[in-house]
């Protein structure tokens, strides 16, 4: 009776406890993956490389011998060194120059590749070689400006009086007289034309002129209208056309030129005298 009491005893007690005893290993035990891979995971630690002392004394006495050596050297080798690294420094500074020497030589070739020149004006080769050909023909009336004039008083003279007054009923806006037509007649200044003070001069022009059969820029016309046409207006030069200067008026207010393609008169102010060599060189350049 005694035992089977003590036996509920116990498992009254027990019974309980080792539940109790369970649950609690059971909550303070690791999970066992966790434990693992902690057991896995080291700590990372730096690395540091220790130096012998032995092998650092020895470094500093090699700098040291090092430094010793430099300074105990002959003051002539340091002098025949640096010469040696100044000569160094300008071959290189010279082949530098070379080198961008022949850089700005090789620029890009004259965009005029394949041009002439024909009165100051680049051309297609074949065309300028076309118009030196009509150029030099007889009757074509063209006149290379930079050849070597051949002009004289005379030729000159014929030149001004190949130009013959037109009979026209107005002159300046009025009716024609033959007093007013004499004074333009002798503007032309024939008389001081001769071989012995004769001339000639190179101008450019600094504006467009008007090429006029006399020394006058009265409109000769037959109909007091803006459509009739003035009849002493012959052609016209360009701004910076260059033109030989053979003989100037009474009244010094107009010029008589020879261009590229005509001759006649054109007023003073239009034209700058220049000697051939800027003549030329403004003609001929690009």
């Amino acid at each position: 009776m005694k035992r089977r009491s003590l036996q509920r005893f116990l498992r009254k007690i027990l019974i309980p406890f080792g539940i109790i005893l369970m649950l609690f290993t059971a909550c303070t035990r690791e999970p066992e993956v966790i434990r693992t891979e902690t057991e896995k995971t080291e700590p990372v630690s730096e690395s540091v490389t220790e130096t012998d002392p032995e092998t650092e004394k020895t470094t500093e006495t090699e700098t040291e011998s090092e430094s010793e050596s430099e300074s105990t050297e002959d003051p002539e080798a340091r002098e025949e060194s640096a010469s040696e690294n100044t000569a160094d420094t300008e071959s290189e500074s010279e082949s530098e120059t070379e080198s961008s020497e022949e850089t700005e030589t090789a620029a890009p070739k004259n965009s005029h590749e394949g041009e002439a020149v024909f009165f100051g004006h680049y051309m297609n080769a074949d065309i300028a070689a076309l118009n030196q050909r009509t150029l030099n023909s007889e009757g074509a009336h063209l006149y290379d400006v930079l050849s070597e004039p051949s002009f004289g008083a005379e030729s000159v003279r014929a030149l001004i009086e190949a130009y013959s007054f037109p009979e026209t009923a107005y002159l300046g806006g009025e009716p024609r007289t033959d007093d007013r037509t004499w004074e333009i007649m002798e503007n032309r200044n024939l008389s001081a034309l001769s071989e012995e003070n004769f001339g000639i001069r190179y101008a450019l022009l600094t504006d467009n002129a008007d090429v006029r059969a006399f020394p006058t820029m009265l409109p000769a016309k037959n109909e007091l209208t803006e459509e009739s046409f003035d009849l002493l207006q012959e052609s016209g030069f360009s701004l910076g056309e260059g033109v030989i200067v053979l003989h100037e008026s009474a009244d010094g207010a107009f010029l008589f030129v020879q261009g590229s393609n005509y001759s006649g008169w054109i007023e003073r102010e239009k034209a700058a005298f220049c000697g051939f060599s800027e003549f030329s060189e403004y003609l001929s350049a690009e």
